[in-house]
């Protein structure tokens, strides 16, 4: 610990997190079981890169744990501190905080690497010590700090034995058809005359009644045309000449053509007297 009285801080930035980082990844790299990180910080961080999940999951991976000791620049800078324990907690570390003359703790001071002593992990194969029928077995276990031993006692449950699948053939499922009694035949009736007669005879003389009918419209129609005919031409009406009277009235008398064979001969009758 007398190295740290040299230690100060040097940039122009505090990037606390960018070097937690690349001081993990360090440590990393050594063969070791246990591995911790030492971090001298007043808990300023002015990283903008850089979060604090991104230290914890880097130290995760590593398997390292970070010791984190604080100093605080002033009383209301102390708060910045709290950075510092969240990420000692989180990683498995301690967190040590120094008074206001930068002193530390003289319990940490003595022991500095106590908490490297803590923790471990062995491996004990229960499968010829495990008691199957009663369902748990009993782990004495005897440590040199103590003289008696520790008992832990824990279920037994093997693993189930694989099943092998049943593999059956495929069953081809045929359709059953029963047989049903056959069905009864329809009887179908022969048509007679009067069935022709109102199929075929009704609407044939309704048919003939009127075509006749149209027909006497016609020849009517034509004879009424014959005996009143229509309008004269205007060649017919059209005036050959005028008569002009040679008076005040001046009055103009048309002179129209007149068909010689329909006046009256000398001897004969009119019939309009």
């Amino acid at each position: 610990m007398s190295a740290a009285a040299s230690l100060e801080a040097s940039g122009l930035t505090i990037e606390l997190y960018r070097n937690t980082i690349k001081a993990i990844e360090v440590l990393g790299r050594v063969n070791a079981d246990k591995k911790v990180l030492f971090l001298f910080s007043d808990g300023q961080a002015e990283d903008k890169a850089y979060f604090h999940s991104d230290v914890i999951n880097v130290a995760r991976r590593q398997g390292g744990i970070i010791n984190s000791l604080g100093f605080a620049r002033s009383t209301g800078l102390s708060v910045s501190l709290q950075t510092l324990r969240r990420l000692s907690e989180e990683s498995g570390g301690i967190y040590v905080a120094a008074d206001t003359n930068y002193n530390l703790p003289g319990s940490f001071m003595s022991r500095p690497l106590a908490n490297t002593d803590r923790g471990g992990r062995f491996i004990i194969n229960l499968g010829s010590i495990a008691d199957v029928s009663t369902g748990e077995s009993d782990l004495f276990l005897r440590f040199s700090t103590s003289t008696q031993p520790i008992t832990i006692s824990f279920p037994v449950k093997l693993p189930e034995p694989e099943v092998e699948p049943i593999t059956t053939q495929p069953v081809l499922l045929l359709p059953i058809i029963e047989q049903s009694q056959p069905a009864a035949p329809i009887a179908v009736r022969e048509p007679d005359h009067i069935d022709y007669l109102l199929w075929y005879g009704v609407p044939g003389a309704l048919l003939i009644m009127i075509i006749l009918t149209l027909f006497t419209l016609y020849i009517l129609y034509k004879k009424e045309k014959k005996d009143h005919p229509g309008n004269v031409t205007y060649a017919e009406v059209r005036p050959l000449a005028y008569l002009v009277s040679q008076d005040e009235k001046m009055k103009r008398i048309p002179c129209h053509y007149v068909n010689l064979a329909h006046w009256p001969q000398p001897g004969q009758r009119d019939d309009h007297g």
